[in-house]
């Protein structure tokens, strides 16, 4: 009989506030307090933060991950964990709570912050998106990749308008010039380009800089472009008016939209990070941030035209200055009186310096209208400051007034641990300890300490031990969250920590070659008081010298065996209590990084940086069987109490489970973003938990789902083939021919998705004519006279029409995804679509959908309809349907508009 076994699946992600992989913490409209909810990354999601209190509102994320959107708890989900990678751009819809965030994968969502839903989905980069802004109308949403490419969509028709391609390097900054309908973009190849969004053509070429573009930002006019590249020089152009360029369109020259009027030059030498104006309310002080690669933000303040005078002046004085010193007094006489440039309308106001780097900031005001910036730091926090003038109107002062930092390590997770009523985890990390409810991922306490590696629950779950990297033990009371003793115990780092089975101490090992083993003891604090306390200690009983390092520790649940890995390789096992060699197991090629001993005392696992898993018989010392587990080093391996299942974690990023009795690999889990550090499993092996680089927690359940273990290689296959769907053949060579002929490239791309789309198409065209061709035998045979045939519709159908079907078919699929689909349809099955489209067109509220699948189509197959004669006749049919059901509409539509704009009128008289 096949056995079958119960799935582990992903159903809660905590410890993350924002990460660093885009720009984020912005403030999202539409709550009732506006100013303290912000929108940040929160690596393949999006959080959404009450600042004020702390509080993670909502946890934004795809929902193939399984996890619900608003609460972030497990939903039933059968596909795999998904695998659209990070957020690494998000944009916000000024004035609504719609989010746009896009992922490595090329993938961008548009949430809505109120309900938590994902409105829309589009595919249209190869590689991650760098990118995105929203046009002025709110009605396209342009996003740039690490591809080069920059993809337009239509968020009315959710679907993608063309793609622009020009650059050689990654798109870095977006902004749209609503005044001539055009878009600027920059890159990391140095050049700046402004596009027409009606020709659809680069129409100028900024070679300003001399090295990689990163940000740009338009003033809240429109007539200032500020762009920022490697060096401490921010370039400013003025953004020309569309009568100029229609002046200079009429003389016969270049019309150049972007022109350079000056350079900023600011304090700091490190490259551009970010660079954005203020949108502040009409007739306020307007601000712009400058943001490089480090601690420090810049202030500026876009001082009035006459402030900018000024200052030109001042400028001017200084040039000719410098001149008479170098005795250039001819050309101190010949200069000319200077004109304020774009720069000279920008004045330092103040300069933020904070202990960590800053990687993103936001601008947001008060509801007293007080400036305040939101920054996201690289230790997993954001901040926000308000801005207040000196009192002697000097400058500014930001001040902090906001932290969230208690939500998540800064570092890396190094070590988890999982506390006997399966209700606490404790996390240990760069900066010290975290308390965390299993159930919910809130964070119950947060203490300082040192660079944990390894820690562990002790005596009823009221203490924590830490093993840090200056070779030191910590205690920490786990109710009041503090630390109360520190133990000098080794001189190098402690690797390894855990607890006796007896519960009456606990094991250390470390760097410097120690076993040492420790005895719980009470220390009674406040003798003497009315109120006296007792404290846990640590006594050093008994040593144990190796002759190499010793990198990981692991007891059996009877108290029999120790097992240590070493750095020469090889795992070492004493007997406990005598400490007297047992077995050296030999066989890993590399130093042994973990290892763990089975409930009942059979089986050791081991991994090692040699990336494979082996099974020992801890009886005889034998190797039952090597695995290679990982693509990269084994950081740690677990058993299921009282199994023979196994969990390994791995520097690749997966999280892996194993029969060890039939060296089978059961599943494959995949969420963390960057390499494994530890794991932990619960007392009875319904969950276990794993920390990450990434700084994530991530808990894992097992369901009541069974499932089998031929199945999961078929699923693991699957997924193996559908990885070549990344290779556009097709779809680039029909881009291509497109070009060739002037047109614009396609805007999407294939994906899962529009495969599965495009299959379901093609279904439905199969059962359609396979309903045809029945309905015609059943007709032949009604008119030879056999009136006893019957006709049993066929019920995939479902009682439909064969066109009517297909229709419906073509209609369920998202916008975004039918060209796409329409693209993989074969020839054969796109004249079938075809074919029905004549009878599609006599619906008159059917023409618009029917008739961009003829256009889409035929544009397909152009080439090949040329050649094929006997399409001709349809064609023509349908040209003759396409435009007086587009006319229908039209004039359906203009007397739609026209009664509105009449009612509208008389509720206004009637006002």
């Amino acid at each position: 009989m096949v056995k079958a076994y119960l799935r582990y699946e992903h159903t809660l992600c905590f410890g993350i506030v924002a990460s660093t992989s885009a720009r984020g913490a912005r403030i999202v409209e539409g709550f009732p307090d506006r100013t303290d909810t912000a929108v940040a990354p929160a690596l393949e999601g999006v959080n959404l933060w009450q600042l004020r209190k702390g509080v993670l509102l909502k946890r934004l994320v795809p929902s193939s991950t399984g996890l619900d959107p608003e609460h972030g708890v497990s939903t039933p989900s059968a596909g795999p964990t998904s695998d659209e990678g990070a957020v690494t751009a998000l944009c916000r819809l000024a004035g609504r709570s719609q989010i746009a965030a896009g992922h490595t994968s090329g993938t961008l969502k548009l949430w809505d912050a109120l309900s938590g839903s994902c409105e829309a989905s589009f595919t249209g980069h190869r590689t991650a998106v760098s990118c995105l802004a929203y046009s002025e109308d709110r009605a396209i949403l342009a996003s740039g990749g690490r591809d080069s490419d920059i993809v337009l969509w239509d968020l009315v028709a959710e679907t993608g308008l063309f793609r622009l391609k020009g650059h050689r390097n990654e798109v870095t900054s977006l902004v749209f010039l609503p005044r001539h309908n055009s878009l600027v973009s920059s890159s990391k190849d140095a050049c700046i380009r402004v596009w027409s969004l009606d020709s659809q053509h680069c129409t100028q070429v900024v070679t300003a800089h001399r090295g990689e573009i990163w940000s740009m930002a338009l003033s809240q006019d429109g007539r200032c472009l500020v762009t920022g590249s490697l060096d401490e020089q921010l370039l400013c152009f003025r953004v020309r008016s569309a009568e100029e360029c229609d002046r200079d369109a009429e003389a016969g020259r270049a019309a150049e939209i972007l022109e350079h009027d000056g350079n900023l030059v600011r304090r700091s030498q490190t490259k551009i990070q970010q660079l954005e104006f203020d949108a502040g309310k009409s007739g306020s002080t307007k601000y712009f941030g400058v943001l490089g690669a480090g601690k420090v933000f810049e202030l500026y303040r876009v001082a009035s035209k006459k402030e900018a005078a000024k200052k030109a002046k001042r400028r001017l004085k200084r040039k000719r200055e410098k001149e008479r010193e170098r005795g250039e007094e001819e050309a101190q006489e010949t200069t000319a009186p200077g004109e304020p440039t774009l720069a000279d309308e920008f004045q330092l106001e103040a300069t933020l310096s904070l202990k960590h780097k800053i990687k993103s900031f936001y601008f947001t005001h008060s509801r007293s209208g007080k400036l305040r910036i939101v920054v996201a730091l690289a230790n997993n926090s954001i901040e926000v400051h308000e801005v207040n003038q000196k009192a002697d109107d000097t400058g500014a002062e930001p001040l902090r007034i906001h932290s969230l930092d208690s939500q998540g390590h800064g570092g890396d997770v190094r070590s988890l641990s999982v506390s006997n009523d399966n209700t606490m985890i404790l996390s240990a990390s760069y900066s010290g300890i975290k308390i965390w409810n299993a159930s919910t991922g809130n964070c119950l306490r947060s203490c300082a300490g040192g660079y944990g590696l390894c820690c562990t629950f002790v005596v009823g779950d009221k203490y924590a031990c830490v093993g840090t990297k200056s070779g030191a033990i910590e205690v920490y009371d786990v109710s009041f969250g503090g630390r109360i003793q520190v133990v000098e115990a080794h001189d190098q780092a402690v690797w390894g920590l855990r607890a006796l089975p007896d519960s009456t101490g606990l094991c250390s090992v470390s760097g410097d070659g120690q076993i040492k083993f420790w005895e719980y003891g009470m220390l009674v604090t406040d003798e003497g008081t009315e109120v006296a306390s007792k404290a846990l200690t640590l006594e050093h009983k008994r040593s144990l010298k190796m002759p190499e390092d010793v990198l990981c520790v692991a007891l059996d649940s009877q108290g029999k065996y120790i097992a240590v890995g070493m750095i020469d390789a090889s795992i070492k096992v004493f007997f406990l209590d005598t400490l007297k060699f047992y077995l050296s197991l030999y066989g890993h090629k590399l130093p042994v990084l973990c290892c763990d001993i089975s409930s009942d005392g059979a089986l050791l696992a081991s991994g090692s940086a040699d990336k494979n898993l082996k099974i020992w018989g801890v009886d005889f010392g034998d190797c039952h069987k090597s695995l290679f587990a990982h693509t990269d080093s084994v950081t740690q391996v677990k058993f299921v109490p009282k199994t023979h299942y196994v969990f390994t974690t791995g520097k690749d990023g997966v999280l892996k489970y194993w029969d060890a009795d039939k060296f089978e690999l059961l599943l494959e889990l995949k969420a963390h973003h960057s390499e494994i550090w530890t794991l932990a499993v619960s007392g009875v092996g319904d969950f276990c938990v794993t920390g990450s680089h990434d700084t994530s927690i991530r808990r894992w359940d097992r369901t009541e789902e069974a499932f089998f273990l031929e199945e999961e290689k078929e699923k693991r296959l699957e997924t193996m083939f559908d990885s070549v769907l990344d290779e556009d053949d097709d779809i680039e060579k029909l881009n291509a021919a497109w070009d060739a002929e002037g047109k614009s490239r396609s805007a999407g791309r294939k994906s899962q998705q529009s495969v599965s789309a495009a299959d379901a198409a093609i279904d439905a065209l199969d059962i359609a004519a396979h309903e045809l061709d029945r309905l015609r035998d059943h007709a032949r045979q009604l008119e030879r006279g056999n009136d006893k045939a019957k006709f049993a519709p066929n019920p995939l159908l479902l009682g439909k029409r064969p066109t009517d079907y297909v229709y419906e078919t073509l209609k369920g699929i998202k916008s975004s995804d039918l060209e796409q689909a329409l693209i993989l349809l074969p020839f054969n099955d796109a004249m079938k679509v075809l074919s029905y489209c004549e009878s599609w067109l006599e619906d008159p509220l059917e023409a618009e959908f029917t008739s961009k699948i003829v256009m889409t189509l035929v544009r397909i197959h152009l080439d090949q309809i040329q050649m094929t004669h006997r399409v001709k006749p349809l064609l023509t049919k349908l040209r003759e349907l396409v435009k007086p059901g587009l006319g229908r509409i039209k004039s359906m539509i203009g007397t739609n508009s026209a009664a509105i704009e009449f009612l509208k009128s008389k509720a206004e008289n009637v006002a």
